[in-house]
Parts: C-alpha cells; structure tokens; sequence
C-alpha cells in the first residue's frame, strides 16, 4: 500500500522493462524440425507518465496505470501473500508483471532512505516479465510467415537429415552441483533465486528433481 501511494504521488517514474522474444519449433515435410522466433520487444529504459493507481475504468484490477509516448502501460505487482487478481486482459494492451517478493530483502540495505530503496528496487532490479504486449500480434503474424518461407523451400531440398527437438536445453551434467538454476539467454547458473534471471528478467531453467 505505502508503494502504489508512493507512485501514485509522481509525476514520472523511469522503469526498466524486459524483451519479449516468441519461440516456435516447425516440422517440414521431410521431418525435419527447426526452431523460429520472433522479437516483441528489446529490453530497455521508458518513462512513465501519468503515473496512477488503477481503481476503475477500463483498467480496473491492475495495480498502476501510466502512459508511455502516449500508450497506455498497465502494471500487476505480483506477491505471494496477495491474492491473485481476476483481470481481464486485451492483447492489445501492454501488462507488465513486476514480481516484489524479494522486497523485504532489498529492505535489508540500510544505507538508503525506505522510499529511494523501494522505487529504485521496483523500477530496476525487481524480477519482471510481459503479460501482454500490443505488438505480439505481430511478432506472432511474422513468426507463421517465417515459418511457412521455410517449409515452402524445404519442399526442394528433401535432404534426409533430421534436427531432432533437444529434450533438455540445459546439460545439467556441466552446471555446478551447487546450482539449481540455468539463464539460456545469459548462459549461466546460479543458486536458489527467483523464478526469473535476475539480469535479463527471462524464466530459468530449474534442475529436474
């Protein structure tokens, strides 16, 4: 509650936001498999303006509501002790989920002020991920034509090796004992940490068992 006040009291909030990239595999007519994916959006810094709690409206259920080179950006904070909220979501609307549970942690730094470690902690370095992004329609309308490219050229070339679908992207027989998680994208492990990489905000692979 002291966090949405906070942020409802500003005028501007500069946020990090993640990419958001869509993968695929596809299957030719000869068997073989290859992968595709296709960008949503790049990893970078945004100003939000307007910056307000959702109560009602059209956004009704998230909890901030701000506006982003004249776009909407709703935001969902995510914590284990909350209840999960019922939100209607439109596909063409930005949704960005910051997950806070490790707050109380970041609390623990107490060279700073209470309101410069929680906004700095929200704003930077709390895990995040897109629930919905105006331009995966697009990404997704690139991906099916990417794909359908391929499979229309295979159809000359029907060479007989095949790419198998990797079972397990990680070989966990190389990770350190110690560690039970994996960032493909940054390519390394680390011990017990959030859902997501605590560097590019992606999900991680977690060792099986």
């Amino acid at each position: 509650m002291m966090l949405l006040q906070t942020l409802n009291e500003l005028d501007n909030y500069v946020i990090d936001t993640p990419g958001m990239v869509i993968d695929e595999w596809a299957e030719d007519t000869h068997g073989r498999v290859k992968g595709f994916h296709a960008t949503v959006t790049t990893p970078r810094s945004i100003t939000l303006e307007e910056v307000c709690a959702s109560h009602d409206g059209p956004n009704k259920g998230f909890d901030l509501v701000g506006v982003v080179a004249g776009n909407l950006l709703n935001i969902s904070l995510e914590h284990p002790q909350r209840p999960s909220q019922n939100v209607h979501i439109d596909p063409k609307h930005a949704v960005l989920l910051i997950d806070i549970t490790a707050l109380s942690m970041a609390m623990a730094d107490n060279k700073r002020a209470f309101l410069e470690i929680m906004l700095d902690y929200v704003a930077c370095h709390a895990p995040r991920r897109w629930i919905s992004h105006p331009r995966m329609a697009q990404a997704k309308q690139k991906l099916a034509r990417d794909i359908a490219a391929w499979k229309q050229t295979s159809r000359q070339d029907p060479a007989p090796a095949r790419e198998s679908r990797p079972s397990s992207p990680v070989d966990w027989s190389m990770v350190p004992a110690e560690h039970d998680a994996y960032c493909l994208r940054c390519r390394v492990s680390m011990g017990k940490v959030s859902r997501w990489c605590p560097t590019c905000f992606m999900p991680v692979s977690k060792r099986p068992g």
